[in-house]
């Protein structure tokens, strides 16, 4: 909700009125909520520091390293070094300890995949908005706010997400072929790489309009632009699939780093996964740098400073192929992948009618079932 009142009100603000007023805006929303914030407390449920779990982390990993340089009697039970550790096995750390340290390794492969996934969303906020700001945008005496394109990611998340949960995994569901969270997390980066080969469409025909002498000079925020004929409206699929995704990528990349996480560590992983949206970005940054300086080296820059003069279609087609490409490591990972459950023994049981654990059990992320 409060994305889609920055990308309504906010960005109509400060294209029209300067953005010192646009900024005044969210800054006094912030310091109002502070208020509540502190306002609430005496009603928060606060449990005291407990000291950071990573030391425990950094202590199994380290020991169990030190065990791989040396000879040690194997069990067919170990899959790693650092079940070496365990007090079954004469180590000095307890097998569930050990076992939620591993859990944690698996995990974070999974997070690396993702970063490039963030790369991809983010352009929603960055070359999309270059490219919407030299398509029409005014239409007699109202000029359009290029940023309140993303107005339509919020809008399309605000419609999936009761859709998904309610209709659509349920109807997998009935179908005897459940989406894990990382079939969803893979259907998320599909769409985002969608999302960029429409956009590469959108700049195609955007040049070819203006070539053909459709275009205009429109002013936004006091810069003038060339902008093309073609109406800003045609943004609005691109900015819809890349909605899309984060109902799939996004939101349930949570949920699995929330469920596949050491209860003692669900903050701080879900930190870590908050975290490959900063990477993504920084990501997104050192790729246009090496595009241009290999693009410019070829004598024509694909992402300049003025993008009438560049190629931003193949930018857009290289990120969606790096996409495609990330998907497959994706896939390969996550179906070694073995979910952990988070339930006691007894807690399990007492869901599946005792029929017992089924921790460590193996999910694929494609589904063999003929349903599909």
């Amino acid at each position: 909700m409060g994305s889609t009142i920055a990308f309504s009100i906010g960005v109509y603000v400060q294209q029209e009125y300067g953005f010192a007023l646009g900024y005044t805006i969210p800054a006094v929303s912030i310091f109002a909520a502070i208020i509540i914030l502190a306002i609430g407390k005496a009603w928060y449920i606060v449990h005291p520091p407990e000291g950071s779990p990573l030391t425990t982390v950094s202590k199994v990993v380290i020991t169990g390293a030190s065990q791989c340089r040396h000879p040690h009697i194997d069990a067919p039970e170990m899959d790693s070094c650092i079940d070496r550790v365990k007090e079954s096995y004469g180590g000095k750390f307890p097998d569930k300890t050990v076992e939620e340290v591993k859990s944690l390794g698996r995990i974070m492969p999974i997070f690396a995949t993702i970063v490039l996934y963030w790369t991809v969303y983010f352009q929603m906020s960055t070359t999309y908005l270059l490219q919407g700001e030299r398509m029409r945008l005014i239409y007699g005496n109202f000029s359009i706010p290029v940023a309140s394109l993303s107005l339509f990611n919020s809008i399309v998340i605000l419609i999936l997400v009761p859709i998904v949960d309610r209709f659509v995994y349920p109807f997998f569901a009935r179908c005897g072929m459940p989406l894990s969270k990382l079939q969803r997390i893979g259907i998320g980066m599909i769409f985002a790489s969608i999302s960029v080969v429409i956009a590469a469409g959108i700049e195609i025909a955007r040049k070819n309009i203006m070539q053909e002498g459709g275009w205009m000079e429109q002013e936004l925020a006091g810069e003038k632009f060339n902008a093309s004929t073609l109406s800003v409206f045609a943004q609005i699929p691109q900015f819809t699939i890349i909605g899309a995704s984060e109902v799939f990528t996004s939101i349930t990349g949570l949920e699995f780093a929330y469920s596949q996480s050491p209860s003692y560590m669900q903050g701080v992983v879900m930190g870590l996964f908050l975290a490959t949206t900063g990477l993504g970005s920084y990501v997104g940054s050192l790729l246009v740098a090496i595009v241009n300086s290999a693009s410019r080296a070829q004598g024509a820059e694909w992402f300049p400073d003025e993008i009438n003069d560049g190629y931003l279609e193949y930018y857009f087609f290289l990120l969606a192929g790096l996409m495609l490409i990330n998907f497959g490591i994706f896939v390969i990972i996550a179906k070694k992948y073995k979910y952990v459950n988070q339930y006691s023994s007894e807690d399990e049981r007492r869901r599946s009618g005792g029929k017992g654990s089924r921790q460590g059990e193996k999910t694929p992320l494609l589904s063999e079932s003929e349903c599909l």
